[in-house]
């Protein structure tokens, strides 16, 4: 999994839970470009980035975006090579001076299935400018296969299953 993120600029990891998503992510973080700006779930990006870091032995600055508006700022202004937010703050993000995060991490990223969604209008931005996205999930489809559209979209602008979700359809489905 580390091997295909760094070969793929653009990518997703659907594996189940416990294979290794996030250590393979974390390992191949050493070597993409930062800064990085990891999303997901609150209780996710509360607790799990950092300490799994930590626990594998990673050397990452961390910044977390998360919380009141006071400290979501100081949480952008701090100089790290992580940040981490939230997936319902990533809009308000979007309208927020901030840097180029050179890295998109998705960390479940079926959170972002629905494209006309507020998140994922957001999500389709920092991933439209990053220089690599890596999406990540275990149940990528848990809906059915319509599910897959939006999150590959966010990686290759409509490449592989069209441009607009009714191309997808017509398809495919």
């Amino acid at each position: 999994m580390r091997d295909h993120i760094l070969q793929h600029n653009k990518c997703g990891l659907f594996a189940e839970m416990a294979l290794g998503k996030t250590y393979a992510t974390l390992a191949a973080m050493e070597n993409l470009p930062k800064p990085i700006l990891v999303v997901a779930p609150l209780r996710v990006a509360k607790g799990v980035w950092q300490q799994e870091a930590a626990k594998w032995g990673f050397d990452f600055t961390f910044s977390e975006i998360m919380g009141t508006i006071a400290r979501r700022i100081k949480g952008i202004e701090r100089k790290a090579d992580v940040y981490i937010i939230n997936a319902d703050v990533l809009r308000w993000l979007q309208n927020t001076p901030h840097p180029k995060y050179m890295t998109v991490i998705l960390d479940e990223s079926s959170l972002f299935k629905t494209a006309s969604s507020r998140r994922s209008i957001a999500a389709r931005e920092f991933c439209n400018h990053a220089k690599n996205v890596v999406l990540l999930t275990g149940t990528p489809a848990s809906n059915g296969v319509i599910d897959l559209y939006h999150q590959i979209k966010l990686i290759d602008g409509g490449k592989r299953l069209g441009r607009s979700k009714n191309v997808f359809l017509q398809r495919f489905c």
